[in-house]
């Protein structure tokens, strides 16, 4: 059982690890485009409700195949 949540534990410092990795190159690539001339254009945020209510029925079957308490995990882990 120590092992395990020592293994699992690991996996979670990992993951949050990649994500910053990720995010730091998505912003690099981001000003780097930028820096050519390419226009970025944020989404406002009425249009981030609209996208997130257009994909709700995803989060509910999600929830009906892993249950409540694995999708809330994978929402807290990548920072929703």
């Amino acid at each position: 059982a120590d092992q395990q949540k020592i293994v699992a534990d690991a996996a979670q410092n990992m993951a949050k690890k990649a994500r910053k990795v990720s995010r730091d190159s998505q912003q690099g690539a981001r000003d780097f485009m930028a820096g050519q001339g390419v226009t970025i254009n944020d989404v406002k945020p009425e249009e981030l409700a609209k996208m997130r209510s257009a994909v709700r029925p995803v989060y509910d079957w999600a929830k009906q195949q892993w249950g409540d308490a694995y999708v809330g995990k994978v929402l807290t882990a990548v920072g929703k």
